[in-house]
């Protein structure tokens, strides 16, 4: 089964050619998309980071995906600023997951599927997901995690399993 995964730019900023193990597993992430035929996600704001942060290897894989017509070109129209503002518990989590609340929309449009490497956006958006159910079916998937195997999540699917979900911490 395809699915549409938004791919945070710290995934594409990774990626790389070095041996380094975060390098590497963004960039067997990154491959294991292609090859397993998922799609990725771009809004303007996520392109506009992409474009700010990618890598060489990030580059070329976005136009090999482009090639295929497997990115996924969307405009949001969903908007959770006040409601993800509403439900921080402080002004310095409301800024951290403003920051990365472009995903989280994006995500909203597609699969609710999220690549990313930031634990700690993860963290306040599972607190917050307590009292915004709405975003509680997104799957958030670390491609470095040593919990769990993100290359096998795609090639099993990449189904929105329980434990990726934002509700779980």
């Amino acid at each position: 089964m395809v699915r549409s995964i938004v791919v945070d730019a710290d995934v594409a900023r990774s990626a790389g050619t070095s041996d380094d193990p975060m390098s590497s597993n963004c960039r067997e992430f990154l491959v294991a998309m292609r090859r397993f035929r998922h799609e990725v996600v771009m809004s303007p704001a996520i392109d506009r980071e992409w474009r700010r942060h990618r890598s060489k290897y990030a580059v070329a894989w976005l136009a090999q995906m482009e090639s295929h017509r497997k990115v996924v070109r969307i405009d949001p129209a969903i908007d959770l600023a006040s409601e993800l503002a509403a439900a921080s518990p402080t002004p310095k989590v409301a800024a951290i997951v403003d920051k990365d609340r472009h995903l989280i929309e994006a995500a909203l449009e597609c699969d609710r599927l999220v690549a990313s490497r930031d634990k700690t956006a993860r963290r306040h958006f599972c607190d917050i997901a307590i009292t915004l159910p709405v975003i509680r079916p997104i799957a958030w998937v670390d491609p470095c995690s040593t919990d769990y195997s993100a290359v096998s999540w795609l090639r099993g699917g990449a189904k929105a399993h329980p434990e990726y979900r934002l509700l779980s911490s």
